[in-house]
């Protein structure tokens, strides 16, 4: 890139990638709380060996989720999740006003990673 100057006070209020780590029991949920009123950001999970998750969230009263890639084992909603919300055999990720959930009906344990990137805070 050529003609690119930034200000030195332009990044000082962003926020660094926030990752969370967590073994779900099947028909279970995590939840991630978001540390921002409002919350536009990138979103990577990882589930066990194979299933992923990329997408651009929108968590904030009208919550949006907009998937990038995934695997044929997520899906992605806007809902609260119970931990039986979603289909069974699949892992569930939505975002909701203020939080980011991820709900295990796979059928077993899985170890659930998710990271956050996002904006000024």
């Amino acid at each position: 890139m050529n003609n690119v100057s930034l200000s030195p006070g332009a990044i000082k209020d962003t926020n660094f990638p926030i990752s969370y780590d967590a073994t779900v029991a099947d028909d279970s949920v995590f939840s991630v709380p978001m540390q921002a009123s409002a919350f536009t950001g990138f979103l990577m999970v990882s589930i066990g060996p194979a299933e992923y998750l990329i997408a651009v969230a929108r968590a904030v009263s009208v919550a949006q989720i907009t998937s990038v890639s995934k695997s044929s084992g997520v899906d992605v909603n806007t809902l609260v999740l119970t931990g039986t919300t979603g289909t069974d055999g699949k892992i569930t990720v939505s975002s909701t006003a203020g939080a980011i959930y991820v709900e295990n009906r796979s059928g077993t344990s899985q170890r659930i990673s998710v990271t956050l990137m996002y904006g000024a805070k």
